[in-house]
């Protein structure tokens, strides 16, 4: 509580450095296989280097 702050979480997180973009065949892949990495009961947390345009995401999500 410096300076009347009071912190509310704390987390360590892992930004990549270089970011990586594919084209659509290849990041819905990765996106695939990220979902289902999430979804296993001992993984706490999945990071990627993947550079996926909002456009891409959404076209990713309705195929979902």
């Amino acid at each position: 509580q410096l300076r009347g702050l009071k912190v509310e979480s704390a987390e360590l997180t892992m930004v990549p450095k270089t970011t990586v973009s594919l084209e659509e065949k290849q990041a819905f892949q990765n996106m695939t296989l990220i979902s289902s990495l999430e979804e296993l009961d001992d993984v706490q947390d999945v990071y990627s280097n993947l550079d996926i345009s909002d456009e891409l995401m959404a076209r990713y999500e309705e195929q979902e």
